[in-house]
């Protein structure tokens, strides 16, 4: 019973009304509604000669490796504008092997989309068994990204979290928390100021958000601010200084986890990964 009235809270009561309450107590994702499935928002990158790819699991096969006749699967890839404007979306086969390698840019370029925005993954079927458990189907899986620039090894970062659902209607829903105060996370990363940064963030929550930043080199401290809209992505950049130094980055929101994925830029090669 007291696991039944835990969860009825979680799932119905605004995660900055329990903070108020209990403040060590912090949502980052809303409970959704059972029968949906999930995916992050996946950053996608198109402008200046880059190429984005995810790497697309058969859940089925993976769950039930030795269950034969697991019948034909589609799965949606949905697209969205930096403002959290959907663009249009694409049902493709799920592939019969394990893990399929997806040219994302390539699904984006049939829709009449070129810009750099973000999507979201959805498999079309829910094993049973998975609502048994109050368990929902979550795709945060791997996107991988290439700039022919930067050479021709890819680099891959793990989805970030729980962003968006859709349910049998194919209506989605954002399911990002937003916190009562400002809540601080610190990169855990030192810049490095021979080097250039991008740092994205998504919005998963239902209103426009600022991001405050705090660039710290020794005594001196660079502020920024950056507005994400709703759904949407915005892009804190560190450009090169030509400094022998380096700097840490503060960064203050009302969105529970403003973790970013950040990409690290050297002459000949790129990194991507989270803060």
């Amino acid at each position: 019973m007291k696991e039944k009235i835990k969860y009825w809270i979680k799932k119905n009561v605004p995660a900055r009304y329990i903070e108020l309450l209990f403040p060590a107590k912090v949502g980052i994702t809303k409970v959704p509604s059972k029968g949906v499935t999930i995916s992050d928002l996946f950053i996608l990158r198109m402008e200046d000669n880059w190429q984005t790819f995810f790497e697309l699991l058969n859940i089925n096969q993976i769950m039930n490796p030795t269950q034969r006749g697991i019948k034909e699967e589609s799965v949606s890839f949905l697209f969205y504008n930096t403002a959290g404007e959907f663009l249009g979306g694409k049902e493709i086969d799920l592939p019969i092997q394990m893990k399929k390698t997806i040219d994302v840019n390539q699904i984006a370029k049939t829709l009449g989309i070129s810009e750099d925005g973000l999507f979201s993954v959805f498999h079309e079927t829910t094993p049973q068994w998975f609502e048994s458990y109050n368990s929902f189907l979550a795709e945060r899986g791997y996107t991988g990204y290439l700039n022919p620039e930067k050479g021709n090894i890819k680099s891959f970062v793990h989805g970030n979290l729980d962003s968006i659902a859709i349910n049998s209607n194919k209506k989605t829903k954002l399911l990002g928390e937003v916190s009562l105060r400002q809540k601080e996370y610190r990169l855990q990363h030192t810049l490095d100021d021979n080097k250039e940064y991008e740092l994205f963030f998504v919005n998963p929550s239902l209103k426009k958000q600022a991001i405050d930043f705090f660039e710290q080199r020794g005594e001196e401290e660079l502020k920024t601010q950056l507005i994400l809209p709703s759904g949407g992505l915005g892009k804190y950049v560190k450009p090169i200084r030509g400094l022998q130094s380096s700097s840490r980055l503060i960064i203050k929101s009302k969105l529970p986890l403003a973790r970013p994925v950040v990409f690290k830029h050297m002459e000949t090669s790129f990194d991507v990964f989270h803060g």
